[in-house]
This record gives structure tokens, sequence and C-alpha cells, in this order.
């Protein structure tokens, strides 16, 4: 089996009583959990005060959860409009249709929106900023035409 191999669990549904528990749905919760608090510690370590990324959030989140179901329901409309198709399943998170572009443009833009509220200025440092890997620096650096050799001169990042 290959090192980066992530097999799927072999139940998707854990019962809870009543509640059901969907693989999904708690990596989504888990990776907007680990987000948010990666994004807190490093918004700290730049000299900001603690709490406001979680502020940025509870704008951040929902608005990205509206803007992928909005995406997905755009792009694959034919399953909700016309003759035999139930109108009101747009709405209907339940049956997993989320779209990635719409989250990111979606929260993007609340986020935005949100950074004057706590008081930061979203353009002294983007989001992006905040949470992107650092392993992905050289190939960013690299991608705008600097850092291609020792002592290159290298964007501001």
């Amino acid at each position: 089996m290959p090192a980066a191999f992530l097999p799927s669990p072999t139940r998707a549904v854990w019962h809870l009583g009543p509640l059901p528990l969907r693989a999904y749905a708690l990596c989504m919760v888990g990776g907007i959990v680990l987000g948010v608090w990666v994004a807190g510690r490093r918004y700290v370590q730049a000299g900001g005060r603690p709490g406001v990324m979680l502020d940025v959030a509870a704008w951040a989140v929902p608005c990205g959860l509206v803007g992928a179901r909005l995406y997905s329901v755009i792009t694959d409309y034919e399953r909700y409009v016309g003759a035999g198709h139930d109108w009101l399943a747009m709405v209907k998170v339940s049956d997993g249709a989320l779209g990635f572009p719409g989250a990111l443009a979606a929260g993007a833009a609340a986020a935005w929106l949100a950074c004057p509220r706590p008081g930061v200025r979203p353009g002294a440092r983007l989001p992006g900023e905040l949470v992107r890997p650092a392993a992905l620096r050289p190939a960013v650096r690299a991608a705008l035409g600097g850092g291609d050799h020792p002592g290159a001169p290298r964007p501001r990042l």
C-alpha cells in the first residue's frame, strides 16, 4: 500500500440513537476547527489579538457553506428544475452536494467583510497568508518569478 494512501472508512454513517453521524461531515467539521485553530495561532504570532480569527470564522464558515451549496445548485441545476423534480431539494444540504469553489468564494468574501468588525485590516494580512502551508511558499515564489536560485530577489508573500 502506498504511503500517501488513505482508505475510505468501511462505514460512512454511525448512528447515535436517532442522530446519524456521517464521516464526510465529521471530516468537514474537523477541517474547519483545525483551520480556525491554525489561523488563530498564526494571526497571534503575527501580532494580532487572540480570538479575532474565531470572530471572522463565525461569518466565513456559514457563508462558505451557503456558497458551496449555491455553487452546487447552479452547476447542477437540472437535478432541481424541470418536470418531475423537487425544486425545494435545493435547500437540502443533507443530499451532500457542495461545491468547493463556491465555498472558497463566499467564505473569503465573508471573511473580508467581517474583518473590519474586530478591527482587522484585511489588506494588511490576507486570510490566505495566515493559513497557507509553508511547503507551498517555494512553489509560489518560483511561479512569481523569484527564488529560483540562492540570492535571487524574492517577492513578499
